[in-house]
């Protein structure tokens, strides 16, 4: 078959075996699209799809492109196009020189050109400098050793449809983002947001933009750690836990700032690729390895939410939109405007400030399960996120409170507030964060108790943040020898509703009446396998058999300790007092808020 047919105008046949050595075909990969991300069950796929196609030719999909001089501009399957590029390097098929580059991305360009040098290494080539996620599926391919030839024996069968859409139109591009549906990894709201912004930019705000964006991306990592050195103490401040006009409102130099700072990086201090293949700098080399152990010191911590969610608080604490729901199903409906340059620079410069609010005053989780409250510090890496311990402590707890009560991301309004809260307030106003994390949790309380419509059986109904702010208060204050205050206690992923009491106990145990059986004294949260061991077991066995578990609540501690002392069962009062003492603290605490 021949290199390419021009099937009809605007769309041209291209067989995989010719698709990199013809002269008039240069593929760029546009800043806006998403890094290389291809992993081996996509690959394999489409090594699959190559051996295993019966008809004379296979069309292997689509690849969308727009004409823009010598080149084309890769809109839609850049996935399958990387990978088909890695896929004849692998094959020694001859590829023309930067007959695929990615625009303003050096390490993934350098990656491809340098794919063959790089195999040769003895173990990984240094991440600063090659694309792992390139490298890494070079690696799937070319271990594939006994079906490789057969593989080269059938690409002048496989075959591409490019498929051009005019650049000097008025056509959407956005719009090819949203409705096509090739093999890989598709275009998501985000990236049609990114696309959507970037091309309100010039060329070096584009750089600026795709480089903060990118960052921000990863909810995992402390966004200080995601620049070098230099860069982070620009930006962050020489204790890298502060951030340029911070408190200061913004005015358009501000980004002025920002990007000069980004775009003035001394690029002299980056260690190349050719560096690490020519051995040339020892010391470039030592320089390298401190600067990447910084980001792996960053490995152990987890978002409580992904960047889409975190796009949508931005956009509400940016616009102020009124009764937006969190979700991310609305997300391209909330950024679906006319933007000005602006406007762009503006959001992206908002977009880095709250992502460096956001790793400060929103909790994480660490590597050993825990909960975790901390800023970054140039000396111990990471450090309370206030002053005051004790504060830290409480402001910690009580965030994972909520997060454990509100496990969707569409009901996490209180990190808009906190974010909102936290760019007003330094880091030694912690009684004032904490404040105002208390008195959303009372008015969530108060509207469950006072306000909510009541069923037949009241609490056991009732939103979970009745119980889980209950914890948190005994956990403050401390209970009758049972609880010591502010202890290690932590919450954990308890959302199920547990009766102490069972609904149907086993043996000889007779049924509680079901005012009792369902009021707040009998009840409590527990997690679903706990719930789920419990069963119908009377509560001392649940105490003797699963000792551990009971600590799972703080109010749960407590109805044990009465149950061991007194008597927890049908002919006791201890249920119904419990329960009136428990409604008792939470009225008293709520009563506080203004």
């Amino acid at each position: 078959m021949s290199t390419s047919t021009d099937t009809y105008d605007g769309i041209t046949e291209l067989t995989v075996a010719n698709i990199f050595t013809d002269g008039a075909s240069k593929y760029v990969i546009p800043i806006y699209q998403r890094d290389y991300a291809w992993d081996k069950d996509e690959i394999d796929q489409l090594l699959v799809d190559i051996l295993t196609f019966k008809e004379d030719n296979y069309y292997l999909g689509n690849l969308i492109v727009s004409k823009k001089g010598d080149r084309y501009d890769v809109i839609d399957g850049q996935q399958r196009l990387t990978t088909l590029y890695i896929l004849c390097k692998c094959l020694d098929i001859p590829v023309l020189e930067k007959s695929l580059t990615f625009q303003i991305r050096d390490v993934s360009n350098n990656t491809l050109e340098k794919l063959l040098e790089l195999s040769k290494t003895i173990g990984t080539p240094d991440e600063e400098i090659y694309s792992e996620e390139i490298f890494r599926g070079y690696n799937i391919i070319i271990k594939q050793k006994d079906v490789l030839e057969k593989i080269k024996s059938r690409l002048d069968h496989v075959i591409l449809l490019r498929i051009n859409i005019p650049s000097d139109t008025d056509t959407d591009l956005n719009h090819y983002f949203e409705i096509m549906n090739t093999r890989g990894e598709q275009l998501e709201a985000q990236d049609i947001i990114k696309a959507r912004m970037m091309r309100k930019l010039d060329p070096k705000d584009k750089r600026v933009f795709s480089m903060i964006w990118n960052f921000c991306s990863d909810m995992d990592c402390y966004i200080q750690m995601k620049f070098d050195t230099e860069t982070r103490k620009r930006i962050f401040g020489e204790t890298w836990n502060d951030f340029i006009h911070i408190h200061n409102g913004y005015k358009d130099s501000y980004y002025e700032d920002l990007a000069n700072i980004i775009n003035n990086t001394d690029e002299s201090d980056i260690t190349t690729l050719e560096d690490i293949l020519e051995d040339k700098s020892e010391h470039r080399r030592e320089e390298t390895k401190n600067k990447s152990s910084d980001e792996s010191i960053d490995s152990g911590f987890e978002s409580i939410i992904n960047f889409p969610y975190f796009l949508i608080h931005i956009n509400i604490l940016l616009n102020d939109p009124k009764n937006v729901p969190l979700d991310d199903k609305n997300l391209l409906d909330m950024y679906d405007l006319e933007y000005s340059p602006e406007y762009v620079k503006f959001f992206i410069f908002h977009l880095l400030k709250y992502k460096f609010l956001f790793d400060k005053f929103i909790i994480k989780s660490d590597k050993g399960g825990d909960w975790s409250l901390q800023k970054m510090d140039n000396l111990s890496y990471y450090k309370g996120t206030f002053d005051d311990d004790l504060i830290n402590r409480r402001i910690r707890t009580l965030q994972s409170a909520l997060r454990i009560t509100y496990t969707s991301p569409i009901r996490m309004d209180w990190i808009t507030l906190l974010l909102r809260t936290g760019s007003l307030l330094s880091d030694n106003r912690g009684e004032s964060f904490l404040n105002v994390t208390e008195d959303y949790c009372k008015k969530k309380v108060r509207k469950a108790l006072y306000e909510d419509k009541k069923t037949e059986y009241a609490y056991r109904d009732m939103e979970r943040i009745v119980y889980t702010y209950l914890d948190y208060i005994l956990w403050r204050e401390g209970y009758d020898g049972i609880i010591k205050p502010n202890s290690e206690w932590n919450f954990s992923s308890t959302n199920s509703l547990e009766h102490f009491y069972p609904q149907n106990p086993i043996g000889v145990h007779e049924e509680l009446p079901h005012n009792l059986l369902h009021s707040f004294g009998n009840l409590c949260l527990v997690s679903v396998s706990t719930n789920a061991h419990f069963s119908n077991m009377p509560p001392l066995d649940k105490i003797n058999i699963y000792p551990d578990k009971i600590k799972q609540s703080l109010k749960l501690m407590i109805m044990a300790d009465i149950a061991k002392t007194i008597g927890w069962d049908a002919n006791s009062k201890t249920i119904e007092e419990h329960g009136q003492e428990m409604l008792t603290l939470l009225r008293d605490d709520i009563s506080k808020a203004p």
